[in-house]
């Protein structure tokens, strides 16, 4: 397959495809999901909903940190995933290798941020957007990313966990959405991804250091088969919508919708 924008820079990703994803898979099979069955207690509810043929976008919430890298560990389907910058940077060989999308990120307009440093930040998203659509555009792999900003933004100024309600709603998915649609023609759905776990454990794992973090990895090690819930709702298509706002309204309500969901079959559990 041939990359359709002016991303030519990007074609050497398509070479040896074969082999990068079998490192791919052999990282989630034999490292993560030893890990994971460990600690977690993983119930997966529509997964049956993701297409294997085509490309899609993966929206979850931070109920944990690391919620894309166990999204990836549960589904038949190689996922890029939007990590922080500073994180990807701690193990930039291997997750080079496994082709996540480093997101340089900023809390938002800042009278101290430099033209300099403004540009930077834009200079990298857009290396972000393009590295996005060049996966969703050329392969039948998936994009993961939040709506609610990273980890850390789900814990307010006092400590506490931020609802699911009250986080900011980005805009990201939408945009990619839209962009890949009308760009190259190929639709792409878009899977709002509700995650859930009990609310005893949800601040620990908030402000761990995310997977392979020494107080993650300490935490789940005392407190082993924490219950973890996901909930994939039906994808959405830009195509239905009129408005990128919109289409970020309506992945919003569907995740609240997916982790209201979640949270009653707890309680009738």
């Amino acid at each position: 397959m041939k990359e359709q924008t002016n991303n030519g820079c990007y074609d050497s990703l398509l070479k040896n495809r074969d082999e990068k994803i079998e490192f791919y898979n052999r990282v989630v099979k034999y490292c993560l999901q030893p890990f994971i069955k460990r600690y977690l207690d993983i119930q997966v509810i529509g997964h049956e909903k993701v297409p294997k043929e085509d490309s899609c976008i993966f929206v979850t919430n931070h109920c944990v940190y690391f919620d894309g890298i166990i999204l990836g560990s549960v589904l038949d389907k190689k996922i890029h995933g939007w990590i922080a910058e500073n994180v990807f940077l701690k193990r930039k060989e291997l997750y080079e290798r496994l082709e996540l999308i480093p997101v340089k990120t900023s809390t938002g307009p800042n009278t101290n941020t430099s033209h300099e440093q403004r540009n930077e930040i834009m200079n990298a998203y857009k290396k972000t957007r393009e590295l996005s659509h060049f996966w969703l555009r050329n392969t039948s792999d998936a994009i993961q990313t939040t709506n609610d900003g990273l980890a850390e933004c789900c814990i307010d100024g006092n400590g506490a966990v931020i609802g699911l309600e009250e986080r900011k709603n980005h805009s990201g998915a939408a945009n990619l959405a839209y962009d890949v649609d009308s760009d190259s023609g190929k639709s792409v759905l878009v899977f709002p991804v509700s995650s859930w776990i009990p609310k005893e454990h949800r601040k620990k794992l908030l402000i761990a250091e995310g997977v392979g973090g020494w107080k993650s990895w300490l935490y789940l090690e005392k407190n082993r088969k924490i219950p973890f819930k996901i909930y994939i709702n039906e994808g959405l298509s830009s195509k239905d919508y009129d408005h990128k706002k919109k289409l970020q309204e309506e992945i919003r309500k569907r995740q609240i919708e997916g982790y209201n969901l979640l949270e009653q079959i707890s309680k009738s559990s």
